[in-house]
């Protein structure tokens, strides 16, 4: 007769739950650096559409998907948006776009002024260099911003998120 026996069965089980356990942490920092990647791409990708749709003559501003462009804090969620002129002469902002990140990341913009990253009809921001931080549970990057309206992405330490 062939087959396993009870013994092999359990010790067998008990090696492969050693190397889960064992394995587990490295394991959740690959998966947050992985979410931190790419939610900084969707970001960048963001960023690009906000500047491309601004040189078609509309200004376009990111905000906070919470808070629209009142403030801009910790969030997952990020708005593209465009003024729109009333009748009255006054205008609002339409939101036009909206990104959700993956879950257990945020991104905060750092910036020198204002609660927007607003990019005007030339495609450069309103000379606001600053930086989103988009972090995660154990990893973290930074989208630079120049006045220009060019992003460029750069690792950071974990303790910028706090």
């Amino acid at each position: 007769m062939k087959g396993v026996t009870l013994p092999e069965l359990i010790i067998s089980l008990a090696i492969i739950s050693l190397l889960a356990v064992v394995g587990s942490p490295s394991i959740q920092r690959s998966l947050d650096k992985a979410r931190v990647i790419s939610a900084t791409n969707n970001i960048l990708g963001f960023i690009h559409l906000a500047r491309s749709t601004s040189l078609s003559n509309r200004q376009v501003y990111l905000c906070d998907g919470h808070y629209h462009c009142d403030a801009f804090r910790k969030t997952n969620t990020l708005q593209l948006l465009h003024p729109r002129a009333n009748k009255d002469g006054t205008s609002d902002l339409d939101v036009f776009q909206e990104l959700t990140l993956p879950a257990k990341t945020h991104v905060q913009w750092k910036r020198f002024r204002g609660n927007a990253l607003l990019f005007h009809t030339d495609g450069r921001t309103h000379f606001q260099n600053g930086h989103f931080l988009i972090c995660g549970e154990t990893a973290a990057r930074k989208i630079v911003m120049n006045w220009a309206g060019r992003p460029r992405v750069e690792t950071t330490p974990l303790e910028n998120c706090s």
